[in-house]
């Protein structure tokens, strides 16, 4: 059985306000055997103690109730419980006192796996987290006990979830300009020609916020949509495009269901897009007749074998992952990139936040 000694309650006043004070669960359920000169008793016991956790630190206690069952006789013994500790930095659960009623009397346990000042149990203030103390023939010589209690809190955290969208593009064309030749009059006259990719986005992540010591921060985020689709555009049409290709546009998709981690103070929000860069490439032939002229052979091997364009994207997720967004329900757009007289750039992220709970 457990060992008690008799002892007086220890009152501590309740933490926190009111407004701000956390209801919470502490269970406390033990295992062991226990040697009575050759007579074993197999004990079981469970403890249930509500409490009162602060926002942030200060002192908690509360009182339950204990049920203990053992083998040898058998027998049952139930009544009050009671425990006391604080709150750490609203990061740990630090017991330091707990007692059982038998009989009207308050008695504490000498045993090594009952909190004390000196002695502490020490709980992750994370709803669920358990701490398991264990202990090998423990108690008085005439009856030594092996086994284990299990400490566990439940609680809920406040929490906010947030869906965020994130459908935008990257442009990057590139002004070129020939020197054309009229097959039939071998004059030359100037051709502006424009050509390139545009890197089309569907992103999208579910975030959860959570509120720790008194304020807002990152908790979790899942991408829940990870698309993007090149499209090769030119003017005039030279080639005729024959295939296209996109390497590492797979990698975009499979960041789908995976986490996806950021930051917040709980008034803007940062998320941890991978900088991953999709590269497209263009299959074509020369859809125009060759002039003659020192280039008609390599134009002529154009057609015939054609050629190939190939161009990368490095702004869109890592821009993405910079930008901070206010934590409010609307759009929130971003856009970047000017044109030049041999390319233009153009980049832009359409954000959308939506809170669900």
């Amino acid at each position: 059985m457990r060992f008690l000694f008799i002892a007086a309650l220890i009152t501590i006043p309740l933490a926190g306000q009111a407004d701000t004070a956390r209801k919470a669960t502490l269970t406390i359920t033990g295992n062991s055997t226990c040697n009575h000169g050759g007579r074993i008793d197999v004990q079981t016991s469970t403890d249930v103690i509500p409490l009162t956790l602060p926002p942030v630190d200060g002192p908690v206690q509360g009182k339950g109730k204990y049920s203990v069952s053992g083998t040898l006789g058998p027998y049952t013994l139930s009544g009050p419980s009671a425990s006391s500790g604080h709150v750490r930095d609203d990061s740990d659960l630090v017991l330091t006192y707990g007692q059982w009623n038998y009989n009207g009397e308050w008695m504490n346990s000498s045993a090594p796996f009952v909190p004390t000042q000196g002695q502490p149990v020490v709980i992750p203030l994370d709803p669920g987290a358990e701490t398991v103390v264990s202990f090998t023939n423990a108690g008085p010589p005439e009856a030594p006990c092996t086994g284990q209690m299990v400490y566990k809190i439940d609680f809920t955290r406040e929490t906010q979830v947030w869906q965020v969208s994130l459908p935008g593009h990257v442009r990057l064309v590139y002004h070129n300009r020939y020197e054309q030749v009229d097959p039939a009059t071998g004059v030359y006259s100037p051709l502006n020609y424009t050509h390139g990719f545009t890197f089309r986005y569907k992103m999208a992540a579910e975030v959860t916020l959570e509120k720790r010591k008194g304020s807002w921060q990152y908790k979790s985020g899942t991408v829940t949509q990870a698309q993007v689709a090149p499209e090769y555009e030119q003017a005039p049409p030279l080639y005729q495009v024959t295939g296209q290709s996109c390497a590492r546009c797979n990698k975009v998709a499979a960041l789908k269901g995976t986490a996806i981690g950021g930051t917040s103070d709980g008034k803007t929000l940062t998320l941890n897009w991978p900088d991953i860069r999709p590269a497209a490439t263009v299959y074509s032939k020369f859809a125009m007749k060759c002039a003659p002229g020192p280039s008609f052979s390599s134009c002529q091997n154009k057609i015939k074998y054609g050629t190939s364009f190939s161009d990368d994207e490095g702004y869109f997720l890592w821009r993405a992952g910079e930008q901070v967004l206010p934590l409010q329900d609307g759009p929130h757009a971003f856009k970047d990139g000017k044109p030049t007289n041999t390319s233009t750039l153009e980049i832009v992220h359409n954000y959308n936040l939506m809170r669900v709970k």
